[in-house]
């Protein structure tokens, strides 16, 4: 009698084990079907081709002004111009807007990415030293003849220009394919 018994423990713990192990893949596979899976949840980053200077620091007195032209160009190409966040650079600079620009063949221009604070405000609470990564994004060609190239031929540079119209730091960028184009403010 007393061996019966314990075979039919040995059995219900088995039959206990085999259905708590059935849960669980049952639980699992209706997770595995209502999840979304991680490709699909988050988005992903736009990747593109950028011109990324090193990090910079502007004093409050001085206008970080970047350059940029299509001299070696066979095409016009859309830019976007901007300061990523030191810290992030998945994002912007705080309180700065990042600037879009189209550079026809043989043209060029200038971009106030951070403007100097103005000395009356200046004089009522001191800023800070702003620091950055400044980059030009390569968004697109306008024209035929822009094709896989088109942008990467840009010369650009970087100044910091003083209020007395001196240049403190002149500084070139270094193209990178595949840059992830941060998340608007």
């Amino acid at each position: 009698m007393r061996n019966n018994s314990q075979n039919k423990i040995a059995v219900h713990k088995w039959l206990g084990a085999a259905c708590s192990a059935a849960s669980v893949a049952g639980v699992w596979v209706v997770i595995a079907m209502w999840q979304p899976s991680i490709g699909k949840a988050v988005p992903t980053a736009v990747e593109m081709p950028a011109f990324v200077f090193p990090a910079i620091t502007a004093q409050s007195n001085e206008n970080m002004m970047l350059c940029t032209n299509n001299l070696a160009g066979d095409g016009s190409v859309r830019v976007l111009i901007g300061l990523l966040d030191v810290a992030d650079s998945t994002r912007f600079v705080h309180g700065t807007t990042p600037i879009t620009a189209s550079l026809d063949q043989q043209k060029g221009g200038c971009s106030l990415l951070l403007p100097a604070v103005h000395p009356a405000a200046a004089a009522l609470a001191p800023a800070p030293a702003r620091t950055g990564i400044p980059a030009i994004f390569l968004t697109g060609a306008h024209s035929a003849g822009g094709g896989g190239g088109a942008g990467k031929g840009l010369v650009s540079s970087l100044q910091l220009v003083a209020a007395d119209g001196s240049v403190r730091f002149l500084t070139t960028p270094t193209l990178m394919d595949g840059v992830s184009l941060p998340a608007a403010n």
